[in-house]
């Protein structure tokens, strides 16, 4: 069975891919099935993970300066960015003041 984390936005995009993965998921723990609808369901979920990086990619995309008066804890740099998602980021290191950790980075 495919499983969702709690908490997880999934936008409009990937929905309907994860409906459908579910539903491939379930029948197949049921004994329904070929092998042909095996590689559909790789490539659909292939296509999941692909958007899923995009998605995170995107969020911790470098956004607009927020010149804080302590700047980056870990590198000493003065200008952080902020995130899409909120959170905010050191374009030197990577740090992240929110995660007390870098930000995941992709290639």
């Amino acid at each position: 069975m495919l499983l969702i984390p709690y908490g997880v936005l999934l936008s409009d995009e990937i929905k309907p891919i994860v409906t459908y993965l579910q539903t491939r998921a379930n029948q197949f723990g049921n004994g329904c099935g070929s092998d042909v609808d095996l590689q559909d369901l790789r490539k659909w979920s292939e296509k999941l993970t692909e958007l899923q990086e995009e998605l995170a990619r995107a969020e911790w995309s470098l956004g607009a300066y927020a010149n804080g008066e302590v700047g980056c804890s870990h590198c000493g740099r003065k200008r952080l960015c902020v995130c899409p998602n909120g959170k905010h980021r050191c374009e030197k290191c990577n740090w992240s003041p929110e995660l007390k950790n870098f930000a995941p980075l992709f290639n």
